[in-house]
C-alpha cells in the first residue's frame, strides 16, 4: 500500500514536470529512462524493503518455526493425494488458460484476484507439496509462458525450439527439481532457512534472466538504451540477493539459548 503510490509518484512526476526534467543534469539520462520500470522496481523494492523490515523485527519468533514434511511412508488418505494433485492440476490449467487465451468466461472469472487465489489457499494450508510448488515452478509458469510469446512469436528474436528450451522447458524443469529436492530434505531439515536460502538465490538469478532476455540484453558496455539504467541496477540486486543467500551465518542474531527455547505463548 505504500510501495505502490510511491512508484507511481515517481513516474507521475516525470510525466507533469518534463521540462525540468529535460534541463542538466537530467536531460542526458532523460532520454535512457524507462520510467514505468522505474516505477515498478520502486514499489517492489519498497514491498521488499518493508517484508525484509517485517521478518528481522520477527525473528525471535520465526527463529523457532519448523516446515511441515512430505510424508513418505504411505500415510495420508489416497482420496486426500488425490485432492492435491487435482486441485494443483486445476489452477494449473486454469491460470495457462485465462493468461495466454481470450476465452471471456474464463478471464471473467480467474481476473479477479479471490477467485484467482482461492485454490492456491486452500492448497497451501491443507497441501504436502503445494508450498513448493508454488513458490517455485506455478509462480514461473505465466513468467516464462510471457517471455516466450514475446521473444519467440511477437518479436521473433529466437528460433521456436531455442526459445521453448531456454525460456520455458530449463527454468520450469529446474523449478521443479528444486521444489521436490526441498521437499524431500524437508525431512531432515526442517528449518526455514534451509527453504528460504535456495528458493532465494534460484529465484534471484531465474528472474533476473528471464528479465535481461525480455529486455534483449542491455549490457551496459554497449550503446545505451531505454532498458539499460534499470538493468544496472538489477544486476546490483542481483549481487545483493546472491551474497544474502550464500553468506555463512556466523552467529545467531537472537542468541543460541533463545533459538533452541520453544515458542513463547
Amino acid at each position: 500500500m505504500i510501495g505502490f503510490p510511491l512508484g507511481q509518484s515517481l513516474q507521475a512526476a516525470h510525466a507533469w514536470n518534463r521540462p525540468f526534467f529535460q534541463q542538466p543534469p537530467w536531460a542526458g539520462w532523460d532520454s535512457v529512462m524507462n520510467w514505468w520500470n522505474w516505477m515498478e522496481t520502486a514499489f517492489g523494492a519498497v514491498m521488499g524493503g518493508f517484508m525484509g523490515w517485517g521478518l528481522w523485527a520477527n525473528r525471535r519468533d520465526i527463529a523457532n518455526l519448523r516446515l511441515g514434511v512430505v510424508s513418505t511412508d504411505g500415510t495420508g488418505s489416497v482420496a486426500n493425494r488425490w485432492l492435491e494433485w487435482g486441485c494443483l492440476g486445476i489452477h494449473v490449467a486454469l491460470l495457462i488458460t485465462s493468461e495466454f487465451t481470450s476465452m471471456r468466461w474464463l478471464n471473467a472469472l480467474y481476473d479477479p484476484g479471490l477467485v484467482l487465489a482461492f485454490l492456491p489457499m486452500v492448497g497451501l494450508v491443507g497441501g504436502r507439496w503445494w508450498p513448493y510448488l508454488m513458490v517455485l515452478p506455478i509462480t514461473l509458469i505465466p513468467i516464462a509462458g510471457k517471455t516466450i510469446r514475446a521473444l519467440v512469436y511477437e518479436q521473433a528474436t529466437v528460433p521456436v525450439i531455442s526459445g521453448w528450451v531456454l525460456y520455458g522447458v530449463l527454468p520450469i524443469v529446474s523449478s521443479l527439481l528444486l521444489a521436490f529436492g526441498l521437499a524431500r530434505r524437508a525431512e531432515t531439515d526442517r528449518t526455514a532457512r534451509a527453504l528460504a536460502k535456495p528458493v532465494l538465490l534460484f529465484a534471484a538469478w531465474c528472474y533476473f534472466g528471464l528479465n535481461y532476455a525480455f529486455f534483449r540484453y542491455p549490457w551496459p558496455w554497449e550503446t545505451w538504451t531505454a532498458r539499460t539504467p534499470n538493468s544496472v541496477v538489477f544486476v546490483l540486486c542481483l549481487a545483493g540477493l546472491s551474497w544474502a543467500a550464500l553468506s555463512p551465518v556466523t552467529a545467531n542474531p537472537i542468541g543460541r539459548e533463545d533459538a533452541s527455547a520453544p515458542p513463547q505463548s
